[in-house]
């Protein structure tokens, strides 16, 4: 009795693993890049972690994405940080831009020359 209903637990086991929708790499990428940066951080700290189950557990599930759990830590970690790098390449091009067309603003922006 006991060995039957041990082999049609480890059988049910098997079939819900296997039946575990898989999370895209884009759809990954796209509800992670919905975060703030401040978010963001948070989940790249949480990743860094290790620990699966927190990689941003708490931000996904305010954020209301259902495939924490099912995405690795390190797969969350590799793809926030692409995404965190993306923002500075952003940044540096338009501080860039901004300096190359003289309207960079702030401390620097502002000085008179002699």
């Amino acid at each position: 009795m006991k060995k039957s209903f041990i082999v049609a637990l480890l059988v049910s086991l098997m079939f819900l693993v296997a039946c575990t929708e898989k999370v895209s790499d884009e759809k990954v990428k796209a509800d992670i890049s919905e975060l703030s940066d401040e978010k963001l951080d948070s989940v790249i700290n949480d990743a860094k972690s290790g620990d699966a189950a927190l990689a941003g557990q708490a931000t996904m599930i305010e954020r209301g994405f259902f495939w924490r759990g099912k995405v690795s830590a390190r797969k969350v970690l590799e793809i926030s940080q692409d995404v965190k790098i993306e923002r500075l390449e952003e940044k540096i091009l338009k501080l860039q831009d901004q300096a190359g067309t003289g309207t960079l603003t702030g401390s620097g922006g502002n000085r008179k020359s002699n």
